[in-house]
């Protein structure tokens, strides 16, 4: 209200054209991919962060914070337009006569307004679902808002660095195997599927287990206290009960988008975010009433379980979220079975990731446990190098692929060396 939604207002609008320019860096990382370059369509988003770092840095110390958020929204336009500018060279490199210009009767103009929809919508279940997760939160306690905002900061992590991107870089290969035997496109999308396994799994494993300690060395400073930080990590790992599933449904659609069909998974997706809608708000409910209006709704089962007194509302939203995201992934993986057989990752495989994933869990446990008490950024920098260093090398003597790559690397730099 007042001058808070005016200063909101404000800001929208300068980043508003930000949307447009970012549109047209996704149009570039699309003809980069599809030419099978990949780094630099994924290293312009720093140029992005990059300017609004730099903004911070050199503008933060000498304005109020109204002004500050002022002048970082014009930082984060300017660094949208720089995450075009450097794509766009290897973009007229490649297409040389390229024109713009509305070729309505060419048929990949037609193609693309026909499937831009339901593309639109099953790539964007992620962040519809997120945005139905905030508008629940609102009618929570204060501060139950920003604790679910924490928690997705890190679920998110490992949805883009692993779901999302081998899930875009794989598509121009889908698609150029699309037309080609069953087999060969069912074979491509269960190895994409292990690979992203080979790092959510871990993601998830140590969200559950060591979640307080990733928290703690993000946030835990100033008035973000000890219990602030566990509410964040309940809800967070109430997130990752999904976060296999999300990951695996961002391939899936990748798969049907190779077999021309954009339909399918935008069907899932919107089965999805209204299944966690609904999930969201009765598990909300068990953990927290709410008011609305004149009405209240008492909080259920759980109402009584609370952190330093604050209730666990956030928690029940996440839940909710995670089990829609398995629905929308048994509802994909049914779907395209029927369309080029079972696709998926190898049981053994997922087995010997989990295994590998609970040693370095364990031994990350037993590193917080010795360095107890010490900061939480220097404890997060132990335990998690050990989880990482146990992860990969149990990895590797379990005989995963990924792992043994890695380390073959490794020997060969050092035999260089």
């Amino acid at each position: 209200e007042g001058e808070q939604r005016e200063l909101t207002i404000r800001v929208t609008r300068i980043l508003f054209p930000m949307t447009g320019v970012l549109v047209l860096s996704a149009w570039s990382l699309g003809i980069l991919n599809s030419h099978r370059y990949f780094f630099l369509s994924y290293f312009a988003p720093v140029f992005w962060n990059a300017a609004m770092i730099g903004t911070l840095l050199f503008f933060g110390s000498g304005m109020s914070q109204e002004r500050l958020v002022i002048t970082l929204a014009w930082g984060a336009l300017l660094g949208g337009v720089l995450q075009f500018a450097v794509q766009l060279p290897g973009v007229l490199k490649l297409e040389r006569e390229l024109k713009v210009g509305w070729g309505a009767k060419l048929e990949g103009v037609r193609e693309t307004v026909k499937n831009a929809g339901p593309a639109i919508m099953g790539r964007g279940v992620v962040q519809l679902s997120g945005w139905f997760d905030n508008i629940l939160a609102s009618f929570l306690a204060v501060g139950a808002l920003t604790t679910l905002q924490y928690a997705q900061t890190f679920y998110m992590l490992p949805v883009s660095l692993f779901g999302i991107s081998v899930a875009a870089s794989e598509l121009p290969e889908l698609a150029r195997q699309g037309a080609a035997r069953a087999d060969v496109l069912r074979a491509r999308a269960s190895a994409a599927l292990e690979r992203i396994a080979f790092y959510v799994i871990p993601s998830v494993v140590g969200y559950l287990a060591l979640g307080d300690v990733a928290v703690a060395a993000l946030y835990q400073r100033g008035q973000f206290d000890r219990g602030d930080t566990l509410i964040v990590y309940f809800t967070l790992a109430a997130f990752s009960i999904g976060l296999l599933a999300t990951t695996a449904s961002r391939l899936l659609s990748s798969t049907f988008f190779a077999l021309r069909d954009t339909k399918t998974p935008a069907r899932m997706a919107m089965l999805r975010v209204a299944l966690s809608a609904v999930l969201a708000t009765v598990l909300m409910l068990q953990f927290e009433g709410v008011t609305i209006g004149s009405m209240t709704i008492p909080a259920g089962a759980f109402g009584d379980v609370r952190i330093d007194g604050e209730p666990l509302g956030p928690v029940g939203v996440a839940m909710g979220s995670g089990i829609a995201a398995w629905v929308e992934w048994a509802l994909l993986k049914r779907a395209l079975k029927h369309r080029v057989g079972g696709v998926g990752a190898r049981m053994p495989m997922l087995v010997r990731m989990f295994v590998a994933a609970a040693l370095a869990a364990a031994v990350g446990w037993g590193a917080r446990s010795v360095i107890e008490g010490v900061s939480p950024l220097i404890q997060a920098f132990v335990v998690f190098g050990a989880f990482g260093v146990v992860y990969f090398g149990a990895g590797a003597v379990l005989g995963l692929e990924q792992s043994g790559a890695l380390f073959r690397r490794f020997r060969n730099l050092a035999g260089r060396g």
